[in-house]
C-alpha cells in the first residue's frame, strides 16, 4: 500500500461521505477485511474494506456533531425571528 494510494483513498471517502459508504459496504459480497471496496475510487487497487471501516469509525462522530450545530442554529435564528416579528407587532398595537 503507497502514499499516493491512501491519498487517492482518502480523497475517494471523503467525496463519497459516510452515508454512500455505508451502503458499499452494506452491498458488498464479502466481509474480508481485505477485499477491495468498489466504487470508492476509479483506479486499481480499490481501498480494503478494512481501511474503510477505519475511516468511518474515525469520521462517525463528526457528522452527528455538525448536524446538531446547525439545528441549533436554525433554532436560535426561529427565536430571533420570532421574538422580532412579535416586538413589531406589540409595537403597532393600537393602546386604545
Amino acid at each position: 500500500m503507497s502514499n499516493a494510494n491512501e491519498e487517492r483513498w482518502l480523497a475517494g471517502l471523503e467525496r463519497k461521505g459516510n452515508i454512500n459508504l455505508l451502503v458499499l459496504l452494506e452491498g458488498m459480497d464479502t466481509h474480508d477485511a481485505d477485499a477491495g471496496v468498489p466504487g470508492i475510487v476509479s483506479e486499481l487497487p480499490h481501498p480494503p474494506r478494512d481501511f474503510v471501516e477505519a475511516w468511518l469509525a474515525a469520521h462517525e462522530d463528526a457528522a452527528p456533531r455538525k448536524n446538531l450545530r446547525i439545528i441549533l442554529w436554525r433554532l436560535i435564528a426561529i427565536v430571533i425571528a420570532v421574538a422580532g416579528v412579535a416586538g413589531a407587532v406589540i409595537a403597532g398595537w393600537p393602546t386604545n
